[in-house]
């Protein structure tokens, strides 16, 4: 169904919908001379089967020194030459921005033609408006010359913009704070490309020779407004030391007697409907306090781990100069490693270092000043007026070793299947398999995988990683010695062997989660102490004692306005045992429409799900 069809036509109303000239749904195109595209089949087939092609890293090797050209190429969104399974239509000066652009639905493909004057790596990027949809992130694949360059190209998340409805915060009649309603607020955005699992950091590039290629954009999931495809590399960033001293030269100097205080739960923006404000009551350090009522203090936390995940939010600077940023945040959830964040200024990674800046884990709130190794707090500089601070959830250092990890579980998986073949899933102990004969190439195979957990664990333990991180490793690690020490030891360690590679597994999922709770943001003067309020020991036992006093008065466990039976109405009582968010998400939905429409109040509880029991 076209874009118009899907009820957006008051959003056009002055806008010129254009009929493109290029050709469209199922209509063949040369991608070459002698060569013909794909159809959308195709290209779909290939989807299917992404797991079998290399990644970015092994695309890279031998690609290392090829040049990166200051060429950049725009391609606009209505200059498709052929397009399959969709009805785009183009658009003009579209939500302000100029010139066209085109319409693109949840499923289909464009085709696009660019003429490389220079050979080299090019780095992808697009424009594009986040229209209505299910409220998803936009999915795309990316084929050139019709090839699937790399597996990472295959799934390239593009995010939306979400905002509170309001940041004044609505009450239940029992004194806390309810969580607003997100809602979407779409504008123009640019993205480049990134692996969607993290495991790159830098930006996609693609080899491109001189001469004419065409770009293939396939829809996977959500419609969008695309503007225009990029081939342009991006600056490399220097160093903090680089360009701090740069800008001493250039004048700049410290500000003296600025502080600007952002409280972190009033976020301008986020990438995610999740990311909604969190009520902590861990500590009397947090603004707005109270051991009584639920406030909306903070946030992130659990719902701000996913790579890619984004928070923005806004300040002003009343004077030219250097500020220090500090956070007033807390890590308790993952030992053992720190949690990393992309942190940009007004769009851009100010320096390097800022590109995965760590957390490391504490028990509790505590201040940290973005600062270098050596504990010197980084200095930024702003000049005096409107500016915006976005912190983005990044994998880091880390990202290199879960992908490291990622290809030895491909790889003893394979094992596995080749063992398995012979042994069956459950071995016969006493039976002689004659592993050694039937598999020769089992042992040096082992031995390689050996080695790479072996830097894996180097690598760990460069990065600070100690404890029950490493001991998944260590255990696969252990195994593999013992097998090579007799490779017919195989069958009575088939179950064990399994049992290890799915730990390695949830390893990897574990270590992808980057869960960081934000309280809130100070921007200061080199001359401004930062300190936390409230944060004592005496405070904290004040506090404790504040909430075993209030658990005997207030009911913790109900969600919402709480109603009495009354003449009028009926009040019936929900347990639920899901957990609080999900308990107010189903509180809101009563409240909202089953009671207007029956009259009939609700009360929700939380229960422990033990004691539900079927009656």
């Amino acid at each position: 169904m076209g874009f118009l069809k899907q009820g957006f036509s008051g959003a056009l109303a002055a806008v010129m919908v254009l009929t493109s000239g290029g050709l469209c749904v199922g209509q063949s195109v040369t991608i070459h001379a002698e060569t013909k595209a794909k159809t959308y089949e195709d290209y779909k087939k290939v989807l299917n089967y992404t797991a079998e092609y290399q990644g970015y890293e092994a695309y890279k090797e031998g690609l290392e020194n090829v040049k990166r050209p200051e060429t950049s190429y725009e391609i606009n969104g209505a200059d498709y030459v052929t397009c399959e399974g969709m009805e785009p239509e183009v658009l003009t000066d579209y939500e302000g921005m100029e010139g066209t652009s085109v319409y693109t639905e949840e499923s289909g493909m464009l085709t696009y033609e660019v003429d490389i004057a220079e050979e080299g790596m090019y780095e992808f990027g697009i424009s594009y408006y986040p229209v209505a949809g299910n409220g998803s992130s936009i999915q795309r694949s990316f084929f050139v010359d019709g090839e699937l360059s790399y597996r990472e190209l295959s799934l390239i998340e593009f995010s939306r913009v979400w905002v509170n409805t309001s940041d004044i915060w609505d009450e239940d009649n029992q004194g806390n704070d309810l969580k607003p309603t997100q809602m979407e607020a779409p504008e123009w955005l640019f993205s480049r490309f990134y692996d969607q699992d993290g495991y790159v950091t830098e930006p996609l590039s693609i080899f491109l020779t001189k001469g004419k290629h065409e770009i293939t954009v396939v829809s996977r999931r959500e419609p969008m407004i695309l503007h225009s495809i990029y081939l342009q590399n991006e600056e490399s960033l220097f160093d903090y030391k680089t360009v701090y001293e740069q800008q001493k030269k250039d004048g700049v100097s410290d500000t003296s007697g600025q502080s600007i205080e952002i409280q972190a739960e009033y976020a301008t923006k986020k990438s995610s409907r999740m990311l909604y404000p969190v009520q902590d009551q861990s500590s009397p350090a947090i603004t707005p306090y109270s051991a009584k009522e639920l406030k909306n203090n903070s946030i992130g936390g659990n719902s701000w781990r996913l790579t890619g995940q984004w928070i923005e939010w806004e300040f002003d600077a009343d004077a030219d100069g250097f500020y220090n940023i500090t956070l007033h945040s807390k890590q308790n959830f993952v030992k053992g490693i720190y949690v990393s964040r992309k942190i940009m200024i007004d769009g851009e990674v100010p320096f390097e270092e800022l590109n995965h800046y760590g957390f490391t884990y504490d028990s509790t709130w505590k201040m940290t000043t973005l600062s270098d190794a050596s504990g010197e707090p980084y200095r930024f500089y702003l000049n005096k007026g409107h500016h915006t601070l976005r912190m983005q959830v990044v994998l880091g250092d880390f990202a290199g070793v879960i992908s490291d990890v990622q290809s030895i579980v491909t790889e003893l998986n394979s094992e596995y299947r080749k063992i398995i073949r012979i042994t069956g899933v459950s071995p016969d102990e006493y039976r002689d398999y004659q592993i050694e004969k039937r598999l020769p190439e089992l042992e040096g195979e082992l031995k390689v995988i050996r080695d790479e957990l072996d830097e894996v664990l180097n690598t760990l333990d460069t990065l600070g990683v100690a404890g029950s991180e490493e001991t998944v490793i260590i255990t696969m690690r252990d195994q593999l010695n013992e097998i090579l020490r007799d490779t017919e030891k195989i069958t009575k360690m088939v179950k064990a062997f399994k049992t290890n590679v799915s730990a390695l597994g949830t390893w990897i999922t574990n270590a992808q989660q980057q869960p960081l709770q934000l309280d809130a943001i100070y921007i200061t003067s080199p001359d401004q102490k930062v300190t936390e309020e409230n944060g004592s020991v005496a405070a904290g036992v004040v506090h404790e004692f504040k909430k075993l006093f209030y658990s005997f008065i207030v009911d913790y466990n109900a969600i919402g306005n709480v109603a009495e039976e009354g003449e009028d109405s009926r009040t019936i009582t929900v347990w639920i045992g899901s957990g609080r968010d999900q308990a107010n998400v189903i509180k809101a939905l009563i409240d909202e429409t089953f009671t207007p429409e029956t009259n009939i109040n609700v009360n929700v509880q939380l229960v422990d799900n033990e004691y539900i029991t079927a009656g």
